[in-house]
């Protein structure tokens, strides 16, 4: 993974042809450290951000319960958990939607 000091450089300095994911470390960690001063249980819902640095940079942080609502999204966290060797917890919590929605 490549260190980037200017996300905005990047993309001037650059033409993508796939999409490209930029994230900063420093971020996330500050809004993980807010929810752990709440002392409540953090519930990551997958879906907002499946992508796997992410998801093991949550890991490495304490959060260990995922909201999960695909085969997908299971397969990553018991992937993750299983390389990082923490027991992370998952619940299934697709919704349900009216026939017509």
């Amino acid at each position: 993974m490549d260190i980037l000091h200017s996300a905005c450089k990047l993309v001037q300095e650059n033409q993508f042809n796939e999409p490209t994911y930029i994230f900063h470390k420093a971020v996330l960690t500050r809004k993980v450290e807010v929810f752990k001063n709440l002392q409540c249980k953090i519930l990551y819902a997958v879906k907002t951000n499946p992508e796997e640095i992410v998801i093991r940079h949550l890991i490495n942080q304490g959060v260990h319960s995922f909201d999960v609502a695909s085969v997908g999204e299971i397969e990553l966290i018991t992937k993750l958990s299983k390389e990082l060797n923490i027991d992370c917890k998952m619940y299934f919590m697709h919704p349900v939607k009216p026939r017509y929605d």
